[in-house]
This record gives structure tokens, sequence and C-alpha cells, in this order.
């Protein structure tokens, strides 16, 4: 917050110093008033830019079950912020631990039967440690895209943009997190219709909790050799509305710190 109130001063000096000879003490007193308050102006405009661009949109469902074979789900919330294209996952089951997951989001639509439009993430808790891997989505093979497309990313790899890590609730429930830098996903180019993971006032999920039948197997290159599901409890969604949460910034606190300026001065 110093470095910004340095810089309007330092943007007001810059106005004002080639000026200040040639004005009465009364002149001089105006242009400084009228330019701090364009400045601070300026700063809150900004300000007001980031709010925007920080909105997290979320996604959120709770008590939800299609199977009393495998663990219900008792809340579940994806959300994703467009401005770090960071997209997280927290799922919190009522009963019966599962060994993991899959899931795809996209931008609204039902992503069964697309390929190459999204991604398709795998979440393993049988191991010590949660490990994610995320593919291409192949929207005909679904579970078994793995096989057929390439791999994106892997929490087995240095420097891997995937991250997985499971926790109790206050109920006493396990919670299976996911987080996952989205913007390498995105980025890539596998034609014109791919859009990674990534949704904003829509989304569509296709999120399927698993048990195996033996234990997912690695590659020395950190993707999956096997991922063998023996039942699935499904959450499957299309075109469903998300809720905004506006995340203050720094230079939105600067455009709040100016206007209060403003409104001083005025009184």
């Amino acid at each position: 917050m110093r470095n910004y109130i340095e810089l309007i001063l330092d943007s007001l000096d810059a106005v004002r110093t080639p000026l200040i000879s040639t004005l009465s003490t009364t002149q001089d007193m105006k242009l400084t008033k009228f330019v701090k308050q364009s400045v601070l102006c300026a700063a809150s405009l900004a300000a007001t830019a980031d709010f925007v661009s920080a909105e997290t949109y979320e996604f959120n469902v709770e008590g939800y079950t299609r199977s009393s074979s495998i663990s219900a789900i008792d809340d579940f919330t994806v959300s994703y912020t467009p401005s770090n294209e960071t997209l997280t996952l927290d799922v919190t089951y009522a009963n019966n631990r599962p060994e993991g997951f899959w899931m795809v989001v996209s931008d609204g639509e039902n992503s069964k039967n697309n390929t190459d439009g999204y991604a398709i993430y795998y979440f393993d808790a049988t191991a010590a440690e949660p490990i994610v891997t995320a593919y291409v989505y192949d929207g005909i093979n679904e579970t078994r895209s793995f096989e057929t497309e390439a791999l994106l990313d892997s929490s087995l790899n240095p420097n891997s943009n995937l991250s997985g890590s499971i926790s109790q609730s206050a109920t006493g429930g396990d919670v299976f997190s996911l987080t996952v830098d989205a913007s390498a996903i995105n980025a890539a180019d596998f034609g014109p219709d791919w859009d990674g993971s990534q949704f904003t006032e829509r989304v569509g999920v296709r999120f399927h909790t698993v048990t195996f039948s033996e234990a997912p197997t690695y590659s020395r290159a950190g993707g999956l050799s096997s991922f063998e599901i023996d039942k699935n409890n499904f959450l499957d969604t299309a075109n469903s509305r998300t809720g905004q949460l506006p995340e203050p910034s720094s230079s939105m606190l600067l455009g709040l710190f100016g206007l209060l300026l403003l409104i001083r001065r005025r009184r």
C-alpha cells in the first residue's frame, strides 16, 4: 500500500512542479486539490477493475447421492478464478471414505461425448498422499481417457500444477480437495474447441466418486497405467448457474482509501 501512495504523490509533483512558478498561492492550492482528486479517482477506478477481475465463480451442491453402495456427498464445491486461472474443488463425504474420483468441468455444456475440448482429472486416494493426474478428456471413452489421450500434468512430477489433499470436516467426514493452476492447461493447443478447465456464469460438471477393483498404477512419466473402477457414485450437471465471490485486492483497498479522502475533503 505504501508504494501505491508514493506513486500518487510522485504523480502529483510531476504535474504541479512545472507550473508552480507561474501560479499564485490560491491557484497553486486549487491545482494541488484538482490533481490529488484526479489521481485518487483514477486509483479508485483501477481498483474497481481489479475487484471485478478477481471474482471467483462457485458452484455448490449439498446432500447429493445417486448410489447407496458408495460414499454419499455431503457437500460439493467447485470454483474457478479467471484472473489467475485457479480451479479448486472441495468435496465432503458423509460416510464411508471412497478411494478416488474423476472430474471434468466445462463452461456449461454437457461434456459427455465431447473430445479434445476439456481436461479430465483423476484423483487417487489409495496412496499415502493423494495422486492427481490430468489428461485431455475423451468424452466417448471417459474414464479410459488416459489410454487414448495426452497427459497434461501429474502431481508425481516436479513443478506440477496439481495438488490434492484429504482432511476431516467439522462433522467428521472426509474432505477431498483439489487445487489446479490451470493456466498451462488452458493455454494448451488441442484444436479450436479446446477450453481446458474454465467457467464463469455457467458450469457443466461430470464428477464420479469411485472405489477400485485394484489400486491405480503409474508409468515412469507420472501418467496412469491403470484406473480400474469397481463402483461409482456420480454428480453430473450442465448449464448450472454459479455464484460470484469477489475477492479484495491491494489496489481495491487503495481505491477505497482514495474515495474516503475525497469524501473527507468535501465535508
